[in-house]
């Protein structure tokens, strides 16, 4: 059964999928306002997130930014539908743009974005030919743009998904090490403490900017 939900959230296609992102949406509110605080937007900036879900990122966004352009990249058509469904008149007035992929290649142009973000989906990263490499990330990003990647403390995922062999369980240290060696510099780490204790981690680092 935890392999079906686990199925679920990593390529989310039915209402099953849409029940599991509102049931998350409280519990990542704070990691969600924490990664909107790191990447620091300014007006007229894009942002791609990578693997949207029910779309709350996308809301904080919208809420806080509104002359921000983004593209939400999902892994499935009905994960796509679920994103088009919440935010129509964003689609509409193209201040949001929604694409399928399913592959490791991101099929958006050279320097085309000043901000990548993901929140909880590092975990389902064990399949290589799923994998959107960080060298990927780094293509699309513009030279001074910014990575933030947002996920839950290993000792605060839940036991199914700790003992799942298809979880790639998150480790602060070697997603840091793992930045500066695909060339992001200036690499660093938020955290979310709830009760004194963390509960999600928020890693970010930069795109080398050009020599002038």
């Amino acid at each position: 059964m935890f392999g079906y939900f686990i199925k679920k959230l990593k390529h989310p296609d039915s209402f099953v999928s849409l029940w599991l992102f509102r049931f998350l949406t409280q519990i990542n509110k704070q990691v969600n306002m924490t990664t909107l605080g790191m990447m620091r937007l300014k007006g007229g900036e894009h942002v791609l997130e990578i693997d949207s879900g029910g779309g709350d990122l996308i809301q904080f966004i919208r809420d806080n930014h509104r002359d921000v352009q983004i593209t939400s990249l999902n892994a499935t058509e009905k994960a796509c539908n679920l994103i088009r469904k919440r935010f129509r008149r964003d689609i509409q007035d193209k201040r949001l743009m929604v694409m399928k992929s399913a592959g490791n290649e991101l099929p958006l142009p050279d320097e085309s974005c000043d901000r990548v973000s993901s929140v909880n989906r590092i975990y389902f990263l064990y399949d290589e030919s799923e994998n959107i490499s960080l060298q990927e990330i780094m293509r699309v990003l513009k030279p001074g743009g910014r990575i933030v990647i947002g996920y839950r403390h290993a000792e605060r995922l839940p036991g199914f998904m700790r003992n799942n062999k298809h979880i790639l369980i998150p480790d602060k240290e070697k997603i840091e090490a793992a930045l500066r060696n695909a060339g992001f510099e200036r690499v660093s780490s938020a955290y979310v403490n709830k009760r004194n204790e963390i509960h999600f981690f928020v890693t970010s680092g930069f795109r080398k900017k050009n020599a002038d």
